[in-house]
């Protein structure tokens, strides 16, 4: 006969099995599990490809990034030049962290050469700041790509303005062409002596610049322009002062012994020639 011990068994054993059923079970439930032990982890046999988490503003600014890149393109200028700053700020705090930078500044690479070659002169100028933080914590990275990605067509819209700007009147200052020039004029300087050009580079940058110490070049076109060679100066002080003499050679140079032959530069001397006021000054600078 069935007694009611074996009437209230019979009830828990239905909801224990009914808890098992949903998945509901405690650890003291399982008499097993409590029993056994947990397995012994021998430390010589961790894996050593497995990287420690990152720390959290680590992890947070990369996760910014990421949503910044996607954001670069934007159609709206003011969340463009936000999106420039906050990506500017996560460089900065992903600085030491290298192997999470990297792979992220190659991905935004793309957007970043069309936002400093074919964008409004404010956000040229915000990523010309970009690229500078960027070079000062991964100079390599970025200068091989700069040379390569950029260079070319912002020293080919110097060049090409030039002789616009020479001819322009005072209206061209309030053109779009001025705003691009001077913004291009005013970002190179800095990121060239960050990223340290070498030669070839370095002689690109000043010849897109030269023409720009001419006297028929609007006052701040001139001001940028000195201010880029005053940059390159820091970098191959010699070659600028090569290049300058080409243009104008204020002195004659006279041999230190009578053996030597003298040096005859191509720069002419005389108050005709449109680049003496701003040759002669970067001149007196490097002399400084």
């Amino acid at each position: 006969t069935t007694t009611a011990e074996d009437i209230e068994q019979f009830l828990l054993n239905y909801l224990k099995e009914k808890d098992v059923a949903v998945g509901n079970v405690s650890d003291f439930d399982n008499e097993e599990e409590e029993q056994s032990e947990p397995p012994k982890v021998d430390e010589s046999d961790t894996c050593p490809n497995v990287e420690p988490p990152l720390p959290v503003q680590i992890q947070i600014a990369k996760d910014v990034m990421e949503r910044c890149i996607h954001l670069l393109s934007d159609k709206n200028l003011t969340i463009r030049l936000k999106v420039l700053d906050v990506l500017d700020l996560c460089v900065v705090v992903l600085q030491s962290h290298k192997n999470q930078l990297l792979p992220l500044a190659h991905r935004a690479w793309p957007s970043l050469v069309r936002r400093l070659t074919s964008d409004d002169p404010l956000v040229v100028l915000r990523a010309f700041k970009v690229l500078r933080t960027l070079g000062g914590k991964c100079g390599d990275f970025l200068r091989s790509r700069f040379c390569k990605d950029i260079l070319p067509q912002l020293a080919g819209s110097l060049v090409t303005q030039a002789p616009v700007s020479a001819r322009a009147g005072p209206v061209y200052t309030h053109t779009l062409a001025f705003k691009l020039q001077l913004a291009v004029l005013q970002g190179l300087g800095p990121l060239c002596e960050r990223l340290d050009l070498g030669e070839g580079d370095l002689n690109k940058v000043a010849d897109a610049c030269l023409i720009y110490l001419s006297a028929k070049q609007p006052v701040k076109l001139q001001e940028a322009a000195r201010r880029v060679f005053l940059h390159l100066m820091k970098v191959d002080p010699d070659c600028i002062w090569f290049l300058l003499n080409e243009l104008y050679c204020p002195e004659q140079l006279t041999p230190p012994h009578p053996s030597l032959h003298p040096v005859q530069l191509q720069g002419t001397a005389g108050q005709g020639n449109p680049y003496a006021a701003n040759v002669l000054h970067l001149l007196q600078e490097l002399l400084q």
